[in-house]
């Protein structure tokens, strides 16, 4: 073998050496990038795992929040937020407990071709909303609760009445003498009413100054009573059996309130969930007690667990 050739295949044999280094290097450079991003995505899970536990905990603070509005001094943007800020606060207080209310009662409690007549008010806001999980048919909501006609953008499955009137920003509902005269005529198969305090006494609470919101469960209320078959369902998270009632009034006084249970008891029935873990130990005996006195008086209970 001549010079040449020995040159020629030393050459080959540098050039596939040079080409492999080549190689060699950019899958290094490769495995490096790859490991860059799986740091990244540990480090972006980490983040994600973190903001969840934060929001964890916020939602449980949140549940146990009291918020004087009066003391907020806002200013330039704070002011819209602060405005909406008693609202907000109603929406996601205990609302794990309030969703569980809503779904049993579209579960259980609303049947084919029913007239329902749905009040405003946070616990039962997802009412209408856990309807278009259903196969009811023919149901017709009759309601003064935008935020529960809010749900239903989109969707034409659930037959929603939205009542006319003025429009409170603070319950995101409207009210008007017109609707309440309505109610009067509609003889609703199912009446739901919620509240911000209820006890056995007084029964259905709302803060004294919430005239129209009074006006409006009090209509109700009264139509009810002189229904024939007509069911009421009272729907009230646990805390409202232990809520402060030192700002707050029935909306019926309590003789009347006692007449209605002792004439219909067969047909209230109050549905509301499990006390949360949470509760302390006088708030879980105040829930047990309210419970018992309506119980006693024949009024049907569902603090049942949500099944199904």
């Amino acid at each position: 073998m001549d010079f040449a050739s020995i040159l020629g295949i030393v050459s080959l044999v540098i050039s596939i050496a040079a080409i492999l280094i080549v190689l060699v290097f950019e899958r290094v450079k490769q495995e490096q990038k790859i490991t860059r991003i799986e740091i990244r995505l540990d480090k972006f899970n980490q983040s994600a795992d973190q903001l969840l536990e934060k929001s964890s905990i916020i939602m449980h603070e949140l549940n146990n929040l009291k918020v004087d509005t009066r003391r907020i001094q806002p200013t330039g943007f704070n002011i819209i937020v602060s405005k909406q800020w008693r609202f907000i606060e109603q929406i996601f207080h205990y609302r794990f407990e309030k969703h569980i209310i809503s779904k049993k009662i579209s579960m259980n409690y609303i049947n084919d071709r029913m007239r329902v007549l749905l009040d405003s008010g946070s616990t039962i806001d997802l009412v209408a909303a856990e309807l278009l999980e259903n196969d009811v048919k023919d149901v017709h909501v009759y309601s003064n609760n935008v935020y529960a006609a809010m749900h239903l953008v989109g969707t034409n499955q659930v037959n929603f009445h939205l009542f006319g009137g003025h429009f409170s920003e603070r319950f995101a509902a409207v009210y008007s003498n017109e609707t309440n005269n309505l109610i009067d005529t509609l003889d609703p198969d199912l009446l739901i009413l919620a509240a911000s305090a209820f006890r056995f006494e007084q029964g259905i609470m709302v803060h004294s100054d919430d005239i129209d919101n009074i006006d409006f469960k009090k209509t109700a209320l009264r139509a009810f009573r002189r229904s024939q078959n007509g069911k009421l369902l009272i729907a009230v998270d646990p805390s409202k059996f232990f809520e402060s009632i030192e700002e707050r009034r029935g909306v019926i006084d309590s003789d009347e309130w006692q007449e209605i249970i002792s004439e219909a008891a067969s047909r209230i029935v109050i549905v509301t969930s499990p006390s949360p873990l949470n509760f302390n130990s006088k708030q879980q005996t105040s829930v047990a007690t309210e419970i018992s006195k309506y119980k006693k008086a024949s009024v049907q209970v569902d603090d049942s667990e949500l099944t199904g």
